[in-house]
């Protein structure tokens, strides 16, 4: 294994409001990770008060090799983390205490931690802050599509099954079958081309979750703003999205903003202020690198 992935409390210093006391860590989660990628860690408290974990599905590619389900991939195994949405209380049992209405709790073949299952990587989810604080999660796909999913409870989110709306073959990972069982999978709300297989009007190599507008531009509100960190390995070109909810039914657009001109910096991630608006961390290296990352306000030009 290469390392291990841990989700960790402090608690604030006594002395400084500003700073954790770095002596009374206690630790939530921690899972083995086979490979050095697919890390996918994000958490965020839901409006339930529970504490929400993203898992990418242990690393490599296509959901196989050391460390993966042989037969169906980490994704699809609910016996392992790895590829997955944890719900959990931190307020009750050490480490934590299982909330008795995840989905899984009465099945004797799953971990009753699992709100979610199905992901290959996802690269920041979040709650809307308004509507109905759906979560929603950009899940780095493998080589020809990219998604954007929203997360319920129980929900197959289809990896290794399907990369994106697509049937997937792990052993072909760029020939995708026509047909494949779709039985019980929660499909994305959006998808892209990737550059790597798709280059056919492709946006992007990997996608970078964002969040919904709930700031001061109405024209924007409820439309959820995320990206790709760059349309290219060798050199950057980040690039943000607009995404529309039609009655259901979502389009996408890439963002036309003030103040980022030229090439946009990698996006390595968003944030969201109290206010709703939302901003783009980014890197002009492969990041983070001190004074070469830049915060941005994402503020629409029109």
């Amino acid at each position: 294994y290469s390392h291990s992935n841990v989700v960790a409390e402090f608690t604030v210093s006594a002395e400084d409001p500003d700073a954790a006391d770095t002596t009374s860590m206690r630790v939530i989660t921690s899972a083995d990770w086979p490979q050095f990628n697919h890390n996918g860690h994000w958490i965020g408290f839901g409006p339930d008060g529970m504490l929400y974990i993203s898992l990418g599905d242990g690393g490599y590619a296509n959901d196989w090799g050391i460390g993966h389900n042989v037969t169906e991939g980490n994704g699809q195994d609910l016996t392992v983390n790895h590829g997955k949405i944890l719900r959990v209380d931190v307020d009750g049992d050490y480490p934590f205490k299982v909330p008795e209405d995840n989905p899984f709790v009465k099945d004797n073949n799953a971990n009753s931690e699992i709100w979610a299952y199905g992901l290959r990587n996802p690269w920041r989810c979040s709650f809307d802050m308004g509507g109905d604080n759906a979560l929603i999660c950009g899940d780095v796909q493998q080589n020809s599509f990219e998604e954007i999913s929203v997360i319920s409870k129980g929900a197959n989110l289809g990896w290794r099954k399907m990369e994106a709306n697509h049937c997937f073959d792990y052993q072909k990972p760029d020939n995708h079958p026509k047909s494949c069982d779709k039985a019980g999978i929660t499909m994305p709300i959006l998808e892209y081309n990737n550059c790597t297989a798709q280059p056919d009007g492709c946006l992007g190599i990997s996608v970078t979750g964002g969040y919904v507008y709930r700031g001061a531009h109405k024209a924007w509100d409820g439309k959820y703003i995320f990206g790709d960190w760059s349309k290219s390995f060798a050199e950057m070109d980040g690039q943000i999205f607009v995404g529309s909810n039609n009655g259901g039914k979502w389009s996408m657009d890439v963002a036309k903003v003030t103040n980022m001109s030229g090439k946009i910096p990698y996006i390595l991630a968003f944030a969201q202020d109290a206010n709703g608006e939302v901003y783009a961390l980014t890197s002009i290296t492969t990041g983070p690198n001190g004074r070469l990352d830049t915060i941005y306000k994402v503020v629409p030009a029109n």
